[in-house]
């Protein structure tokens, strides 16, 4: 397995890891956003998940988002290695939302491919039912938190992708399409064409469990409380806790997420690159 200590390059996560504001400018953080500074003095800014994620890994550079401000830190881990943090700022103009890096590679550039992590995808496949909306889990039980993946779980992933794509080089499938047309300023009100998620199907097929995160193109989200199939567990043996019915309704964790974290309005959408200025990542 590759997901190993010092051996990724890049960490990508939605959130930031807790505690990253002390490897960077947190004054000048906080001149931007002030509203931090009692979540940062409590340790509540960011996610402790994923500061375990990088502090184990170690990747030679970490970007994350969700905070919508640009925020670069250095993180020197015990072992010696060094981790370079970047956040970037929401798609507005003015902001610097886009930075371009370049990285070396050995790889000949003709031969570089994404390709799929084994053992990621173990970690996906086991930790898969904790995301559906009917349980609302803020934390995952400690049975999964203490426990690893084995070496058959990533076994059978491999086993599997060979069986799907009849190659063993977990390369991802460059089967890329456009789902909806690309925003034109001289038009920007384009009918939206109807849902695809074809991607996440192929992901979800891949790990051989159920799409949970999205309805089929031709259906409308129940309302809110309303029951619906659940699924069950991957592993047996853990216990998830019991879903709301439709008498009960939606608890509070599993209540619709607030209004400022929907999609983007057109008024939104990215301004040209000339707008925006190259901040470079610490050296």
């Amino acid at each position: 397995a590759k997901l190993e200590e010092g051996n990724v390059d890049i960490l990508l996560s939605h959130d930031w890891p807790v505690g990253i504001t002390k490897h960077g400018n947190e004054k000048q953080l906080l001149r931007f956003k002030s509203f931090f500074g009692d979540s940062i003095k409590n340790g509540q800014l960011g996610s402790p998940a994923v500061e375990y994620l990088m502090n184990l890994l170690q990747p030679k550079y970490h970007f994350a988002a969700h905070l919508h401000v640009r925020f670069p830190a250095m993180v020197k881990h015990e072992s010696g290695n060094i981790t370079k943090f970047l956040a970037l700022d929401k798609v507005l103009p003015n902001r610097h939302f886009l930075q371009i890096l370049e990285f070396e590679t050995e790889t000949p550039k003709e031969e570089l491919k994404l390709q799929y992590d084994s053992k990621w995808l173990a970690v996906l496949k086991a930790t898969h039912m904790f995301e559906h909306p009917l349980y609302g889990i803020l934390n995952p039980p400690n049975e999964l938190v203490h426990g690893k993946i084995s070496d058959e779980d990533i076994q059978q992933m491999e086993e599997r992708y060979k069986e799907i794509y009849k190659r063993d080089d977990l390369a991802i499938p460059e089967n890329f399409k456009i789902v909806q047309p690309a925003h034109n300023p001289d038009s920007p009100n384009f009918p939206a064409l109807p849902l695809d998620f074809y991607q996440t199907n192929e992901l979800m097929a891949l790990l051989g469990v159920e799409n949970i995160f999205h309805f089929p193109p031709a259906a409308e989200a129940p309302p809110p409380g309303t029951q619906t199939a659940v699924m069950q567990p991957l592993q047996p043996a853990t216990q998830l806790p019991q879903a709301p019915t439709a008498e009960s309704g939606p608890t509070q964790e599993n209540a619709a997420a607030p209004v400022e974290n929907a999609a983007p309005t057109v008024e939104n959408v990215a301004p040209a690159v000339e707008n925006v200025a190259p901040v470079p990542v610490p050296a």
